[in-house]
């Protein structure tokens, strides 16, 4: 039986039979190996070719070139396999980044549109309303303070009967907590942060001169030709208009900027006074702070009327016109839908009751002011209404 050896030196396997002297060659590597027990398979140099012939074909051990070719393929699938997931999550990357920042670009160029076609809507909710004179018919017409982005304010004026505008300033720039004040039917005045005053004219619908005042204005008295401006270290400066040179103004007494018509109240009782009766608005005190009317003369109560509307959060606009008492209130003090109440002046009784969610009045900054005819009322946006039945005329656009 032939006896099955390996190689000394590849460890490929050797058959006895090919012998020669002793020695077997392996048909892998040519080297000779030995197949006496006491050679120790040395080869003796006598025997031992000393190179392979050329002529000789050298063949590597099926087994190695398999170990070796799966390693590699293994090797290499699984470099592949990671530059794939690291290009393929690089991608994704990529791609949603692009999508955010599209996404964003649309929803910021829409907005900004959507604030230069509706600039005129977007106007301070704590500053007054001003009733000027801009194309001289029997209704006196609004200016308001429109807010852009980035400290941009401008005046736009509307018109008293049809909510119209009318025409609007410059934009002003860097104008730091911009505040309107009404100085008389024929001009507006703007002051910012920097306490810089600057006169707005009705009839030109222009920024005029402007003026630098001490401190921040407390009251204002105006008419036509000047106006006397109280600041808060109590010094008062009188300009007149429209060229805001220094004079000495006596337009009437200084009345509080909280009280001009057209500002938003604060408080949480209202007293009007007509003649010898004094109307009283406030909120019940025990349970629902529901809003309660009445009507004195001296101690004698004329009527008194509970009402299904609370205060607003901001306080309670009301107004006594056309022989109604108009009040805005709110289903609860944090509701923000705004409800319009009207009672007769003489009787108390209730003339109507309508919402005002359609028209976009909210109670945050409410506010309400007589104008002739009408009863303009605004927060986020700017209606009319007929005090008599309590429909709106127009709203602003």
């Amino acid at each position: 039986m032939a006896r099955v050896l390996q190689c000394s030196q590849c460890g490929a396997p050797l058959r006895s039979e090919n012998a020669v002297n002793g020695y077997v060659r392996c048909e892998y590597c040519g080297n000779q190996t030995s197949i006496l027990p006491e050679a120790s398979n040395q080869v003796p140099s006598a025997v031992r070719p000393q190179s392979t012939p050329p002529n000789t074909p050298l063949v590597t051990p099926p087994s190695t070139v398999t170990a070796a070719s799966s390693s590699k393929t293994m090797l290499v699938g699984t470099l592949f396999s990671i530059l794939l997931a690291i290009g393929m999550g690089f991608f994704i990357y990529t791609m949603q980044q692009r999508a955010h920042r599209r996404a964003a670009e649309a929803i910021q160029k829409a907005t900004s549109s959507t604030m230069q076609q509706r600039a005129h809507l977007s106007w301070s909710l704590v500053e007054p309303a001003c009733l000027l004179r801009v194309n001289h018919d029997d209704v006196l017409d609004v200016g308001m303070l429109a807010r852009y982005a980035k400290e941009e304010y401008e005046v736009h004026f509307l018109d008293g009967k049809t909510g119209k505008l009318l025409g609007k300033t410059r934009r002003m720039k860097g104008v730091q907590r911009a505040k309107s004040i009404c100085l008389g039917p024929l001009h507006m005045g703007v002051v910012g942060k920097d306490l810089r005053l600057r006169i707005v004219s009705a009839k030109t619908m222009k920024i005029g001169p402007r003026v630098t005042l001490r401190d921040r204005v407390t009251n204002v008295a105006a008419n036509d030709g000047c106006a006397a401006i109280r600041t808060a270290d109590r010094s008062v400066l009188g300009l007149s208009l429209p060229d805001a040179k220094p004079t000495q103004c006596k337009a009437g007494p200084l009345k509080s900027l909280t009280k001009s018509p057209g500002m938003p109240t604060f408080v949480k009782k209202r007293i009007f006074v007509d003649g010898k009766t004094k109307y009283r608005i406030d909120a019940r005190r025990a349970g629902s702070p529901v809003l309660t009317v009445s009507a004195r003369q001296g101690k004698k109560t004329l009527w008194k009327r509970e009402l299904d509307i609370t205060a607003t959060n901001f306080g309670i606009p009301a107004l006594l016109t056309h022989r109604t008492v108009m009040i805005v209130g709110a289903l609860h003090p944090r509701h923000k839908k705004a409800y319009l109440v009207g009672l007769d002046l003489a009787s108390g009784e209730r003339r109507y009751h309508n919402d005002l969610d359609n028209s976009s009045i909210s109670t945050f900054g409410c506010a309400i002011v007589s104008n002739g005819p009408y009863a303009i009322i605004w927060s986020h946006q700017l209606i009319a209404v007929d005090p008599a039945s309590g429909r709106i005329v127009w709203r602003a656009k």
